[in-house]
């Protein structure tokens, strides 16, 4: 449920690429960026200049990039939530990792790749001291918003420190994850498909 003190509503597009960056650029140690398949941030010049600074300036940053597998019950939020067809999905995730997995190679002891399923809600970016995410949309009626989560927004901004966030976390690290090898995939020395099939 939400909190009595909740969190900020922001409109659609509100994640855009220069607002990741700008969280890069002020976090100390994690930024944290879900989604579909990433593909805005996958191959960001700036995006990628920002984590090599942060790298730089303090060997403790850790990015992680985190794709939605495209194997697990994803697919029914794809059909309920977003505009695409959930079919068209998988093929551009798994193009989306390799991209990611190239141009982060050099930054591989810094950055994460993982792919995960989240239950509750989809933290789409998370930096030192706030998480931004989205939320169904049942969820979404029962606090009196009428529009749904669509891909781009509506964002809630909560500080990590709130219950609804640590919930949202506690999920995030408890819930089924798959790290990809970055130096592998790159390389081609890895199939990311070997690595996400359904057990």
């Amino acid at each position: 449920s939400i909190p009595h003190s909740a969190p900020v509503l922001y409109s659609e597009g509100f994640l855009s690429p220069s607002f990741v960056v700008q969280r890069v650029r002020e976090s100390k140690n994690l930024v944290r960026l879900a989604g579909l398949s990433n593909r805005h941030f996958c191959d960001d010049a700036e995006l990628q200049s920002e984590i090599v600074k942060c790298v730089h300036a303090n060997a403790k940053f850790e990015f992680v990039l985190t794709f939605l597998n495209p194997f697990s019950p994803f697919l029914e939020y794809a059909r309920r939530i977003t505009r695409r067809r959930s079919k068209d999905l998988p093929g551009e995730i798994l193009r989306n990792i390799k991209k990611a997995s190239e141009f982060f190679v050099d930054l591989a002891d810094n950055v994460k790749i993982v792919c995960a399923d989240y239950s509750m809600a989809i933290p789409f970016l998370q930096s030192d001291n706030e998480l931004y995410f989205s939320v169904s949309t049942w969820s979404m009626s029962k606090i009196g918003k009428g529009k749904a989560g669509v891909i781009g927004g509506p964002y809630f901004r909560t500080q990590v420190s709130s219950p609804l966030s640590q919930r949202i976390i506690y999920s995030i690290d408890k819930d089924a994850t798959v790290r990809i090898p970055i130096r592998a995939v790159a390389t081609g020395k890895a199939e990311i498909r070997d690595f996400l099939s359904p057990k």
